[in-house]
């Protein structure tokens, strides 16, 4: 999958032209809730269209290494809207408490 030009995930706000596919990068640990996806509300789809998830689990099985994850995305027209990264989403109700998240991110396409 192509994944763009790649952002860290914690990056507020993200700038991109329109056509442009860019996507968030996480280095993920061996633990639960790692499922991270787009969740509500979701972004203006004018603006940004989610592209998918790719994870990429390491070969070596090095401890604590849980591989890296790509969400990509695609810049469509001018304008900006918000996005918003959920992990967890199936875990169990006790490791959801531990491990659920949120990320916002701001996407400004010019």
């Amino acid at each position: 999958m192509d994944h763009g030009t790649v952002f860290a995930f914690g990056t507020a706000t993200i700038r991109v032209k329109a056509g442009q596919t860019f996507s968030l990068h996480k280095k993920l640990a061996v633990v639960p809730g790692t499922d991270w996806q787009v969740v509500a509300p979701r972004p203006d789809a004018a603006v940004v269209t989610v592209v998918g998830t790719d994870r990429i689990r390491p070969d070596s099985g090095a401890s604590g290494d849980g591989g890296e994850l790509y969400v990509v995305f695609h810049a469509g027209a001018k304008g900006s809207t918000q996005l918003v990264l959920e992990n967890c989403l199936d875990c169990t109700p006790g490791l959801k408490q531990i491990y659920q998240a949120h990320d916002t991110y701001r996407i400004e396409v010019g």
